[in-house]
């Protein structure tokens, strides 16, 4: 089962960075997330009511809904959208590949949880074969304030989406619905989104263009519902620690596309860099493929 939800997500994932180029563009990417999640927070509520799953939670539960809504599906999106801006998606990928370490800081800091030291070596082997992987575009940077001021943005983004898998976990083991939690999560989300968005000038605004449309309803319905609901669901069975090493794959799998789709070609560093990430993988997961 573990095996089928891994390799579900990354696909999803991985497949998902193709998509997302189709929503740059003419509307601010901060609005575009908030739509993505409108739309798979309703796919999610016609699911609850097809099948009569429960609405109604104690105000202390949807505070924690709240929470993982605002720090998952909002804060880690707006700032790594923000720093995107000033760095490109190859340092943005290595990046977000460190949510694995701190995962497990943040997990023994405010949940008491042990460091797992296979995962510690194993994201770390991980996260030096994606700088393998992009080694090209890493080596055109220079030292400058536009380059340190992305790199603060998207590790605060990061760091965001370590709390956020946190709380997901924290409510999954309270016995919260994973469904519904999502469902709630992603409104709330996504109206913090347009909230932040549009307090920083930008119009609400839409694109009818259909690659557009297409873009976003595979984002909502494959990226959101399907991916987050897989990957969740992960989190809770082997644990935040061991789940996060799935960004560091999911870039991987989308340079893997590129490969074939855009003539995208491997040389022997590139190469280097995959066994890298192959390797961490092994060395996190040789238990739980179960």
């Amino acid at each position: 089962m573990n095996l089928v939800l891994y390799c579900g997500v990354i696909l999803f994932w991985g497949s998902s960075w193709f998509a997302i180029k189709f929503q740059l563009g003419i509307i601010p990417e901060s609005i575009s997330i908030a739509w993505r999640f409108y739309l798979a927070s309703l796919l999610l509520l016609f699911f609850c009511i097809i099948f009569h799953k429960k609405l109604i939670f104690k105000i202390n539960q949807i505070k924690w809904i709240a929470f993982q809504g605002i720090f998952l599906f909002c804060l880690n999106y707006y700032f790594i959208y923000l720093g995107t801006n000033y760095i490109k998606t190859g340092l943005v990928a290595v990046i977000f590949s460190s949510v694995s370490m701190f995962v497990l800081i943040n997990g023994y800091i405010f949940f008491n949880e042990k460091i797992n030291f296979n995962v510690f070596i194993g994201a770390i082997i991980g996260i030096f074969g994606l700088i393998l992987i992009f080694n090209q575009e890493l080596r055109q940077y220079s030292f400058n304030t536009k380059l340190i001021y992305g790199i603060i943005l998207n590790l605060i983004g990061t760091y965001f989406a370590s709390i956020g898998m946190l709380i997901s976990q924290r409510n999954q083991k309270e016995k919260i619905p994973l469904v519904q939690t999502n469902l709630i999560g992603m409104f709330v989300g996504a109206s913090f989104l347009l909230i932040l968005s549009i307090s920083t000038g930008n119009n609400v605004s839409f694109d009818f263009d259909y690659k557009y449309i297409y873009s976003l309803l595979y984002l909502s319905i494959i990226g959101s519902v399907l991916g987050f609901g897989f990957y969740l669901k992960l989190l809770n069975n082997i644990g935040a620690g061991k789940a996060s090493y799935v960004n560091v794959i999911t870039p991987v799998i989308a340079l893997g596309i590129s490969t074939l789709y855009e003539n995208y070609n491997l040389d022997l560093i590139n190469s280097l860099g995959l066994i890298l990430v192959i390797f961490g993988n092994i060395i996190i997961f040789r238990k739980i493929y179960a």
